[in-house]
């Protein structure tokens, strides 16, 4: 049986070119790229959202088969995200199991 986690990356849009930190988004579609998964998608959450002001954040996601969840968030570990302000949240969603919820600085949140 097949277990399929969606990957859920939330930054705040503070740059055009859809990236975190400079690079970070790259580096993670590259370790994505190098272990047989596509790329995240990144979309600006304005067109999307409901409310009656920007939320001013960048949504990442894309679902994977097989997906290697504690080799990714080592990975993510050692990426520097340039997050002074704690604004990049990860979520792993597997299709069964529990949600596993990771921070820059911080590490996997219980």
């Amino acid at each position: 049986m097949s277990v399929v986690t969606g990957v859920l990356i939330l930054g705040s849009c503070v740059s055009e070119d859809l990236d975190i930190g400079g690079g970070t988004i790259q580096a993670i579609d590259k370790w994505l790229a190098d272990h047989g998964f596509g790329p995240v998608g990144g979309r600006d959450l304005a067109n999307y959202a409901g409310g009656n002001k920007h939320p001013q954040t960048i949504l990442y996601h894309a679902g994977y088969n097989a997906f290697l969840e504690d080799d990714f968030l080592a990975f993510l570990d050692g990426l520097d995200f340039d997050d002074d302000d704690g604004n990049v949240v990860v979520a792993l969603q597997p299709e069964t199991g529990k949600t596993r919820l990771w921070r820059p600085g911080v590490g996997i949140l219980d």
